[in-house]
């Protein structure tokens, strides 16, 4: 949680007591209509386009509308972000407005500032229509939220040259686009470099921001079409003459999770089936989804059939390969599934069946290369209730495992048989047991042996005789974390704190029930009803916090304090008796005191080499 957010919410609460004398902040004083000096009084760095030229600047016939763009590049904040204006200015008037801001990750909070994005960047606009807007926009958010979808747009039911859109940037969050020209028409199409009558005359918008080329797809407004994301999108690969498979239906158990209101997440070992029928004529293999899913499932998957292809030299021809999820209706997205799509296709290539204890997750490169996926440690919480003891992970997420015997000590790693995955020859070891040699064989009995004799005596662990018999395991199975994490304890050698990362992970699940809060506050909820109540949000997250501290990544502790320290000046605030202006500034000068302080701490953080390297290994950006 950032507290610059908790500080724009606050202003947008307590001001109803001090409208005249506080005003709620604005995005910004633009508005399509004023005039060329009115706009230009605002801002001290507009940077103009030669009037009348085109986007693409190689055809004069584009030069029908005189215009000049001028382009304002972090010219206003909203929560906290910097963002970036561009008006179009013709016949000495403002004739075009586009923006773009970014409204970080933060759980809960994405949704209820995209709402809230929605909702004040149609008060800028002048037009009847403004709360269908704005519905149509919010549904949109709800699109990706829901269903995973990478990108909405929401079109004015009255202005088609008035377009709100929202798009997802890996690891960054929402951006936000406002873009609106009454003066070109109803017949464009919003790009990259701004908007593109559809004759082919173009007038520049100015870029839209720093996020890189939108998502492909339909881009058109007129009328406002669903993203990419349609299981009609398969993949094709030709087939070769003279190949069968030896199987037409195999089943896995897919690892996946969902994103809960406090932070945390849902887990299930969901079941995955692949289907191969022979009903084509053409020569190829279609493989695709029977549901839909989102675009990184399906590129994804079209990895996996690449792998798969170059280990077995092709797939037999004239196949519908068809792969569905036992939840056919939810929305499913991300590449978790990656692994366990290659573990059908190999078993329908080979003929052989899957154990149904077997549970795995992870992304798969071409080179049958085993890449790291989000929340293993709920997914093992997952696959252990639904009865799966042999589960795979990404070799990479390992660290991911031992936070959640921080969390939870050994009692998981008791029947839970759990291997790291570098390859997919590694997962191909546990899905298909006729490539077990005899001595990896005896290496499963045994641990299975020593699981039970644990679960009875614990105290056996520390024994010589037990370090023993573990060391043999880990030399036929070194990729048994299981056996690894046994033989830690019995040294006594485990981990007491949680990784950098999982220590990250944790402060944002702390800080949850305090953006539950934010985000019942925007939608209207009184803070009357957390006054003076130890049972409310923010007690809850200065809990989690407190707790959190003395298991956390010792180079993070500073940044829990801070953020403890943000959520309990807040908490006053909220319990606090205002009659007066003067305490009410008091109140808002310790916040963002402490505000600042906790800026500090998380910039300390950030400029870090060793960890900013770690978290480069991870692929994560602070």
């Amino acid at each position: 949680m950032n507290a610059r957010t908790a500080l724009a919410v606050l202003f947008a609460v307590v001001t109803q007591g001090y409208s005249q004398e506080s005003p709620p902040p604005v995005i910004a004083e633009w508005k399509v209509g004023m005039t060329k000096e009115e706009a230009l009084a605002i801002t001290t760095h507009g940077v103009p386009v030669k009037a009348g030229q085109s986007a693409s600047g190689s055809d004069p016939s584009n030069r029908v509308i005189e215009s000049e763009v001028f382009k304002v590049p972090d010219s206003i904040t909203y929560l906290g972000q910097q963002g970036q204006i561009s008006f179009t200015v013709r016949d000495e008037k403002v004739a075009g407005l586009g923006f773009i801001v970014m409204i970080p990750d933060y759980t809960l909070e994405s949704r209820a500032n995209a709402y809230r994005f929605a909702g004040e960047a149609a008060g800028l606009l002048e037009f009847k229509d403004r709360e269908e807007f704005v519905t149509r926009a919010k549904s949109g958010i709800d699109e990706i939220c829901d269903l995973g979808r990478p990108m909405a747009q929401a079109v004015s039911p009255e202005d088609p040259t008035v377009v709100m859109s929202f798009r997802v940037v890996a690891n960054r969050g929402f951006a936000c686009h406002l873009v609106v020209d009454p003066g070109l028409g109803s017949g464009y199409q919003l790009l990259e470099g701004g908007i593109t009558v559809r004759t082919g005359r173009s007038f520049p918008m100015g870029p839209m921001g720093p996020m890189g080329p939108m998502t492909p797809g339909n881009r058109t407004g007129i009328p406002a079409k669903a993203p990419a994301y349609n299981s009609a999108n398969s993949y094709q690969v030709n087939g070769a003459d003279g190949r069968t498979f030896q199987r037409s239906l195999g089943t896995i158990n897919a690892l996946l999770v969902r994103p809960l209101e406090d932070g945390k997440n849902a887990a299930s070992a969901m079941k995955l089936t692949v289907t191969a029928i022979g009903e084509r004529t053409d020569g190829l293999v279609d493989f695709g989804f029977n549901q839909e899913v989102g675009e990184d499932m399906q590129r994804a998957n079209q990895e996996v059939v690449r792998a798969v292809m170059l280990r077995n030299g092709g797939f037999p021809a004239n196949m519908n390969v068809r792969f569905g999820f036992a939840d056919k209706w939810g929305g499913k997205d991300g590449p978790s599934a990656a692994v366990a799509c290659a573990l059908l296709l190999e078993s329908l290539v080979h003929g052989f069946e899957i154990p149904v204890q077997l549970a795995v997750t992870g992304d798969l490169n071409a080179d049958s290369t085993v890449q790291p996926v989000g929340g293993v440690a709920d997914k093992i919480r997952g696959a252990m209730d639904a009865k799966c003891t042999l589960i795979g992970i990404p070799a990479s997420n390992e660290e991911d495992v031992t936070d959640l015997v921080v969390e939870e000590n050994l009692r998981r790693f008791l029947t839970a048989k759990v291997f790291t995955l570098e390859k997919l020859d590694d997962a191909l070891l546990l899905a298909d047991p006729s490539r077990m040699s005899d001595d990896v064989r005896k290496a499963f009995t045994d641990l299975d042996a020593v699981q039970k004799e644990l679960a009875v005596q614990g105290s056996a662990l520390f024994t010589p005789g037990m370090q023993q018999r573990l060391t043999s395991i880990q030399t036929s199975l070194p990729n048994c974390y299981t056996a690894k994490i046994l033989a830690a304890a019995g040294r006594r050698s485990l981990l007491a704190r949680y990784s950098l990362v999982g220590s990250l992970m944790r402060i944002d699940e702390a800080m949850a029930p305090f953006a539950g809060f934010l985000a019942k506050v925007k939608e209207g909820e009184s803070i009357d009803e957390f006054r003076l109540n130890r049972d409310n949000p923010m007690q809850e997250a200065k809990n989690r916090l407190s707790a959190l501290r003395s298991k956390s990544d010792e180079r993070l502790v500073a940044v829990i304090d801070a953020q403890k320290a943000v959520v309990d000046q807040f908490q006053r605030f909220v319990s606090a008796d205002i009659g007066s202006k003067s305490v009410f500034d008091t109140h808002i000068a310790e916040l963002e005191k402490f505000e600042g302080r906790a800026a500090e701490a998380w910039k300390k953080v950030k400029e870090n080499r060793e960890i900013q390297d770690q978290f480069m290994k991870r692929g994560i950006s602070l």
